[in-house]
């Protein structure tokens, strides 16, 4: 549906992104992760068609530099909604996408219904941001470009929000989303990327996910470095006397248990793989350097 290849973008001699291959399909929600400034708008802004780039970006094989039509089907919001406001919110539905045949479904799977038909300069942030999804998913029929989506939310609406978007990739389109919120998407995510300094550090489907986990302090150095040459495949992390490992398997996860049980360690705490937990690793990696 959309990939991307060497794709790069610089500001005033400035790389922002440097190299980015990415591939999500129709059907996924592909999460992109990272610090500020890490690019991630940036991206949104290339594949929306608001940014010239370089390298190669093709949504269904075409490249939408080359040929803007392919735009009409992909819904985007980027940085803050804005929205015409002395219009009302179904106002600027009609305005803003060309296919209204999703829009009173997705009104009512979102629970808009109170104030869709209301100037859109009585509403608060939290009701300027459901617009925002609930218009650039009816728009979005292949390819759906969120930034930040789930920024003013309260609980109920994050639950209507990933129904919403859970619909629109039933349905068949492609989500491409950027959030902080990390254990929230990534629950939410087929797919992620993690990006540092403009580059992908990691990408992964997270259908391998909720592996066991297991964060283990030594008070030996030598005995940590035995376990950790030990069970090197499922090693995650590693810092002096501190290891994770993470197994998919009981009886690789027995065998680790087993072998420590003979070690003098501090601590040993369980939990299980997330994306938070690899972008705490990758940053914890980018400090030890």
């Amino acid at each position: 549906m959309i990939t991307t290849s060497k794709l790069t973008k610089s500001y005033r001699k400035k790389d922002v992104l440097k190299g980015v291959d990415l591939e999500a399909e129709r059907g996924q929600i592909v999460g992109i992760f990272g610090a500020n400034g890490s690019g991630k708008t940036t991206f949104l802004k290339c594949a929306a068609g608001l940014a010239s780039f370089g390298g190669e970006l093709l949504i269904d094989g075409r490249s939408p530099v080359k040929d803007c039509s392919v735009l009409k089907e992909v819904g985007v919001m980027i940085d803050v909604p804005s929205f015409y406001k002395d219009m009302t919110g179904r106002e600027n539905l009609k305005f803003f996408c060309n296919d209204l045949s999703s829009a009173e479904q997705y009104i009512k799977i979102l629970g808009v219904e109170d104030f869709i038909d209301k100037r859109v300069r009585t509403y608060s942030a939290g009701m300027r941001q459901k617009l925002g999804i609930l218009t650039a998913c009816v728009k979005g029929k292949k390819l759906v470009l969120l930034d930040e989506p789930f920024n003013g939310l309260d609980v109920l609406s994050l639950d209507k929000a990933d129904e919403l978007l859970d619909t629109c990739r039933k349905s068949g389109a492609c989500l491409i989303l950027t959030s902080h919120m990390l254990e929230h998407s990534g629950a939410l995510c087929d797919r992620y990327y993690l990006l540092k300094d403009g580059k992908v550090f990691k990408n992964e489907d997270l259908e391998k996910f909720g592996k066991r986990l297991y964060r283990v302090e030594m008070k030996d150095a030598d005995c940590a470095d035995a376990i950790v040459r030990k069970f090197e495949s499922n090693v995650c992390d590693k810092s002096a006397k501190t290891f994770e490992v993470a197994f998919e398997n009981e009886d690789e996860r027995l065998k680790f248990l087993n072998a420590i049980l003979g070690c003098d360690f501090l601590s040993v705490k369980e939990t299980t793989d997330t994306v938070e937990g690899k972008y705490r690793i990758m940053e914890r990696k980018d400090e030890a350097r």
